[in-house]
């Protein structure tokens, strides 16, 4: 379908039509850009569908798309809390770590049975086929949280515990077969490491010499590039020792023997010779590259793969060759990734091996700290029920410590005479100096007390955290216990707080560390957000104590990271904990569709499809003109919006059948034209090609 966006503004009423007890709407009211308001409201349909008894059979057809449309609108959307739990993984292990701990207990040492990048097969050497197996340890990978850095924040993050050692990745062959004494140039190990094939000329016990330079199988007059420079093999020898000519970028050499050349900045070894009497004939294979082997030791940084020889690599190889019937070979993390200057990952960054062989990452939290309290000071409070609910007038403009759950939610239980309350508000009231009053804002929106015993319970769902304050001292510490456990049972803080004075710590307008203390890790100076090991928030200490509030967060759960292990082959799917916005579609009730004839303009909002000459409720909108296709023209339709006695009727209709029916197009496809105020001009060539004018 074509479609163009200009859209035709009609400002002034067609001459010689006459509106009778209906109005074109005007600059103030709805206009075409808000369909399909006022006829969708609210998630639910607000208007029925009007098509005239004697309808050609285009304008019911039209009438069905715009009706369909409708129920396409009519959804409510409503944003639902999900704990990020649904992580699916393909090719790996997951598993659910606690905030603060290691990963080695829980995950172990993964095999070909854990990740499906990891090998347990057999390879070839010397005529003898030999055991190798894969493995990757996490031992030293921890999931960080402020506790090991502050300036993390709230934010998770996964690192290391180790400088070295933290993940290693091990190439095994562990058989009776193999003689390491037995590899060299003739008889090479050939394996492949992290997915990268290599071939081994030589074994000792922390090291080994691999082939670095490719082979390459050319006859006389053949080319390749290495290194971006031009090799051509210009002649093969035919004596009794191998030798070749080679052309480098102009630079010509003869080389004979097994022992390599450097051939303008290349270096060629000879593999092996074809010598015909032909020359054209003739072929060789090369290694030809920046290096014919290279010595790798234990400890050595990955150069091979990329890493630079610095203390920066991140990976250092693995090499025991201690044992004639065992070879390791394998890579090492080199950096103590722990704290926001040393490369930690996000959720959803992974730390890879080299060439991206597998990873571990933190793929999502299976829960957040959802549910925000604010602890701040109130002044000239008056209780107006005591614990059994009776009026009293004993307690009137007092100041007040204020406990507020954000969202008008009942965070708070208390105990109101025996009778277990729940609440968004909870009040701790200096009645004296020496008398600290709980009081709570019951479901009538009164303030009543409750039988505090000095305790209250802030909950969400399976958390628990006991607030417990001195009922004799309007400046003792308020104690908050279960910041890291669900029964309240760890994770204090105290929070010293001048009730009667309003402020916060023993000095008014003076920033004291003493002012919060505690076993979480927290005081009134530090200066950023922080989470504890088991999920919940506190917020910027210093900055909310200055605006005279401590505000955090709890989750429902114990908070824990989803970290999963996968290699290059497999898939993680899942997300972080948090909210998604869901549609509900609400069903449109029988009766949405009228004829004319059951139709009275303005009684209620109505869609009208078809003109003058098939519905009788388009001649009202446009005043019963005398000829009823007075205002049309041939190929084209209207769109516009009448107001009549507080209802509002949108008016489809063209010239022909086929016009009215392109109009019903564009209505029922609204989102993908440009319409806007109260009458649009629709051409239509044909039901493939339809534009606004």
């Amino acid at each position: 379908m074509k479609i163009r966006k200009a859209v035709k503004k009609i400002v002034a009423l067609t001459a010689g039509v006459t509106m009778l007890g209906a109005t074109i709407m005007g600059a103030a009211a709805a206009d075409l850009a808000s369909y399909p308001e006022p006829f969708v409201k609210d998630g639910q349909a607000n208007a029925v569908v009007v098509v005239g008894e004697q309808a050609a059979t285009a304008d019911v057809v039209g009438a069905i798309d715009i009706a369909a449309s409708l129920q396409a609108a009519a959804v409510s959307e409503t944003s639902v809390s999900v704990s990020g739990t649904g992580v699916t993984v393909t090719g790996g292990k997951d598993k659910e770590i606690a905030l603060g701990d290691t990963l080695g207990a829980s995950f172990g040492t993964l095999d070909d049975n854990d990740v499906s990048v990891l090998k347990d097969e057999k390879i070839s050497w010397n005529e003898e086929d030999l055991d190798v197996d894969e493995t990757v340890t996490v031992s030293g990978v921890k999931v960080l949280t402020s506790a090991d850095d502050k300036d993390f924040g709230a934010e998770i993050f996964l690192g290391t515990n180790t400088a070295t050692g933290a993940i290693e990745y091990k190439y095994t062959i562990d058989d009776k077969d193999l003689n390491t004494s037995l590899v060299d140039e003739d008889e090479p190990l050939k394996v492949d490491i992290l997915g990268r094939t290599l071939e081994i000329e030589k074994v000792s016990s922390n090291q080994i010499t691999v082939t670095t330079a490719n082979e390459y199988f050319l006859n006389v007059g053949d080319s390749v590039t290495v290194d971006g420079k031009k090799v051509t093999l210009v002649k093969v020898g035919s004596g009794a020792t191998e030798a070749v000519v080679v052309d480098v970028n102009g630079e010509v050499k003869s080389i004979s023997g097994s022992s390599s050349e450097k051939v303008n900045g290349i270096r060629v070894q000879i593999e092996s010779t074809f010598a015909d009497d032909d020359s054209s004939l003739s072929s060789a294979t090369l290694k030809i590259g920046d290096k014919i082997t290279d010595e790798i030791k234990n400890g050595d940084h990955m150069e091979l793969f990329g890493e630079p020889d610095s203390n920066d690599a991140e990976w250092d190889w693995i090499i025991d060759g201690s044992s004639s019937n065992k070879l390791v070979i394998g890579a090492t993390h080199s950096l103590n990734l722990n704290s926001d200057t040393k490369d930690v990952r996000a959720i959803g960054e992974p730390i890879e091996l080299p060439d991206a062989y597998a990873k571990v990452e933190i793929a999502s939290l299976t829960a957040e700290a959802d549910k925000e309290v604010t602890v701040s000071f109130e002044d000239g409070l008056t209780v107006d029920k005591d614990a059994a609910g009776d009026d009293i007038e004993s307690i009137d403009g007092k100041p007040a410590l204020k406990f507020e759950a954000a969202n008008e939610e009942d965070l708070f239980e208390i105990d109101a005479n025996g009778n277990p309350e729940t609440s968004e508000i909870v009040y701790l009231i200096a009645n004296s100096t020496s008398e600290v009053v709980g009081a709570f804002e019951n479901g009538d929106g009164d303030i009543q007390l409750f039988d505090a015993g000095g305790l209250f319970v802030i909950a969400n769902d399976e958390m628990k955290i006991n607030v417990t304050f001195n009922e004799t001292d309007d400046q003792a510490a308020v104690a908050m216990t279960g910041f890291n456990s669900l029964d309240a049972s760890s994770g204090t803080i105290s929070l010293i707080a001048n009730i009667t004075q309003q402020f916060f710590g023993a000095k008014e307008g003076e920033e004291e560390a003493g002012e919060v203390s505690g076993t979480v890790g927290v005081v009134g100076t530090t200066d950023e957000d922080f989470r504890t090991t088991f999920g919940t928030v506190i917020y910027n200490v210093e900055d909310g104590l200055q605006s005279d509030e401590f505000k955090f967060a709890i989750p429902s759960e114990q908070v824990k990271a989803n970290v999963v292990i996968v290699g290059s082959e497999g898939t993680v799917a899942g997300g972080e904990a948090g909210s998604v916005t869901t549609q509900s579609v609400n069903a449109i009730a029988v009766g949405l569709g009228m004829l004319d004839s059951e139709f009275t303009v303005g009684s209620q909002n109505a869609i009208v499809v078809g003109g003058p000459c098939a519905n009788t409720a388009a001649a009202e909108l446009l005043g019963n003109p005398a000829n009823c296709v007075e205002g049309f023209e041939a190929g084209k339709a209207m769109i516009k919006l009448f107001e009549t006695d507080g209802t509002t009727s949108m008016l489809v209709a063209g010239f022909s059948a086929q016009d009215t029916q392109g109009a019903t197009r564009v209505v029922s496809q609204y989102d993908m034209y440009d319409l806007s105020g109260s009458e649009a001009t629709v051409v239509v060539t044909s039901l493939s090609d339809i534009n606004l004018e």
